[in-house]
Parts: structure tokens; C-alpha cells; sequence
């Protein structure tokens, strides 16, 4: 009996032993799609996402928040009040998320590390980050890709003690690309079920 527990708990391990949250650098590592973009250029949000911040949200223009540098158009998305985190949340649980985030002007902070604290069902999840270049443009990247529904995810600047409109531009979200099992992995399982197989047969 203890034998069977232990070789299915092998059989386990394999096939959770690359779940997580995995930090990506562009936006191409999200995966091919599908996947939606919200770039804020209307009043209109894509279907599927969701922004709060404790004192409310607005629509921006990159001139007036980010040295008139985006990744695309004119527009973006802060505050309406300095410092605080801006949450996003997911109609349907998402395994790919991105966005550009900027305003790292230095006339308010000598520098920070941009976090985002992704949740899931059960709550945290984990929490990735950026340390700002402090060019007060948007076009620094931050994304992950998870083994993981994810319902919602928090971009803050710091500890949530940064002096700065937190800004955010072409936020992409969608499901995760399919991951392939690695050749270890394959084989410990073709091991682990090979021995359950023969103690069942011994068994009986």
C-alpha cells in the first residue's frame, strides 16, 4: 500500500511540478492568442476586463501623463488620485496577461519597482516586477503567463508610498499558449504508472 501511495504520488508531482506564474518580457511571449488588447483611444472598454482604483479611474492623454510617449495612440489609463493601484478584473479567468506601464517621472520619486500581484480564486497567486527606467514614458513592459485561472490582477507602484499617477497603456489579456510536457516529465509519469500497473498486478 505504501508503495502504491508513493508511486502515485510521483505520477502527481510530474504533472504539477511546472505550475505557476512565469514573468515574460514582451508582449510576444504571451502566447499567439487569442488574446484582446484594450488601448483606451475610445470610452469603450473590450469585453472581458474590468478597472478599479480606490478613488476611481480616467481616461488620459500621454501629453498630459507620460511625456507624450506610448506604446500606441494618444491615450492611456490612471488614477484619480496620485499613488494608488490600479486593479483589473477578469469576467473570465485569464493565463496571459500584459500591459506598458510609464509616468515614472522623477520629479516625485528617485526610483521604484513596478509590481503586479495576480489573484486567483483562492486568492494570491504571486506577484511579478519591473524596476522603472524613470524616462517618464510608457514603454515599459510588464507580463506573465500562468498555469493558473487568474481573475484578477493589481499594478502598483512600490509599496503604494510612490508620489506618482500610476499610467498604463495596451493592457493584452487571454489564455495562456498550451504547454507540452518536457521529455523527463513524460518519462517519470510513463515510469510512475508503469509501476502502479505491475503492484495492481501483483496484487492480485
Amino acid at each position: 500500500m505504501k508503495k502504491l501511495a508513493l508511486l502515485a504520488a510521483t505520477a502527481l508531482l510530474t504533472t504539477t511540478a511546472h505550475a505557476g506564474i512565469t514573468q515574460v518580457f514582451n508582449v510576444g511571449a504571451l502566447g499567439s492568442g487569442p488574446l484582446k488588447v484594450e488601448n483606451f483611444e475610445d470610452g469603450t472598454f473590450v469585453s472581458g476586463i474590468s478597472f478599479t482604483a480606490p478613488n476611481g479611474i480616467q481616461r488620459m492623454s500621454s501629453s498630459s501623463a507620460s511625456g507624450g510617449v506610448t506604446t500606441s495612440g494618444t491615450m492611456g489609463l490612471t488614477t484619480n488620485m496620485y499613488g494608488q493601484a490600479i486593479t483589473m478584473n477578469f469576467s473570465t479567468p485569464a493565463s496571459a496577461i500584459g500591459l506598458y506601464f510609464g509616468n515614472d517621472d522623477r520629479c516625485c520619486s528617485s526610483g521604484f519597482t513596478a509590481y503586479m500581484d495576480i489573484f486567483g480564486t483562492a486568492g494570491l497567486l504571486g506577484t511579478i516586477g519591473v524596476a522603472a527606467n524613470m524616462n517618464d514614458y510608457v514603454d515599459q513592459f510588464l507580463g506573465f503567463t500562468s498555469d493558473q485561472d487568474v481573475t484578477r490582477v493589481t499594478l502598483r507602484y512600490g509599496s503604494g508610498n510612490v508620489g506618482l499617477y500610476h499610467f498604463i497603456d495596451d493592457v493584452t489579456f487571454g489564455a495562456a499558449p498550451s504547454k507540452i510536457p518536457e521529455p523527463t516529465t513524460l518519462s517519470m509519469m510513463a515510469v510512475a504508472l508503469a509501476g502502479l500497473g505491475i503492484a495492481r498486478r501483483k496484487k492480485a
